[in-house]
């Protein structure tokens, strides 16, 4: 049964070029309810991303000294409306807690920015929505590209092409196309290609081969975990 709770998030506000975080007060289902029994329009994931990294661009300017350490489904709040939020505040990184797998290994955590402790768990949280949505639609062969590739380098904070600031998933996400292809031979489901990899414990990726041909994409995932 899905609970609806009102609480506080972080609601972006504009003055001008300057851009600020408030509290806002909204009612709303964790996302990983919302995910349960809904269909999802690739359109929607897509807003969904942007919002999020958009939130978090503006929160590492004013609050860069500590994680935020609260991208993880049972946190994130959606609204009637589908509109997606975060909890206002921060949190504690608990690696023991039921949320430990959106957080990097404990052995690399004190060599990661704090901003990548929040882009590691934004990856995990793409691999989550794709594994666990009910996507509707399917997506352009470009589009896949750029999330494996914002998966991987996500989920790599210690390697020299890590993502390092929230600026640069604002600039990925921006190239992702809203629209759908349905009728192309070579549109996968993104869950397929994404995620077999949300199981119970660590996982790291170590290779993602991307190939084309006349009739298929190979999409090769080799999974630690």
């Amino acid at each position: 049964m899905e609970q609806m709770r009102t609480l506080s998030v972080f609601c972006v506000s504009k003055k001008g070029d300057e851009s600020t975080l408030i509290p806002k007060k909204v009612k709303g289902i964790s996302l990983k309810d919302y995910l349960h029994n809904r269909e999802l329009e690739y359109s929607l994931v897509i807003s969904w991303l942007k919002e999020i990294a958009n939130i978090m661009e503006v929160y590492y300017v004013y609050y860069g000294n500590k994680p935020y350490g609260l991208i993880n489904p049972s946190q994130i709040i959606v609204d009637k409306a589908g509109h997606i939020y975060l909890p206002y505040g921060n949190s504690s990184i608990n690696l023991y807690g039921d949320n430990s797998i959106f957080y990097p290994p404990k052995g690399w955590i004190s060599q990661c920015d704090n901003a990548q402790i929040d882009i590691f768990s934004f990856g995990k949280l793409i691999q989550y929505i794709m594994k666990f949505g009910k996507l509707k639609s399917k997506i352009f062969i470009g589009n896949e590209r750029v999330l494996l590739d914002l998966v991987k380098r996500s989920l790599a904070p210690l390697e020299k092409r890590a993502i390092r600031e929230f600026d640069e998933i604002q600039k990925k996400l921006k190239r992702l196309k809203g629209k759908i292809n349905n009728k192309s031979k070579k549109a996968l489901i993104v869950a397929a290609s994404l995620v077999v990899m949300m199981g119970i414990g660590e996982f790291a990726i170590e290779k993602v081969d991307i190939s084309r041909g006349d009739k298929e994409i190979v999409l090769e995932l080799n999974l630690r975990g």
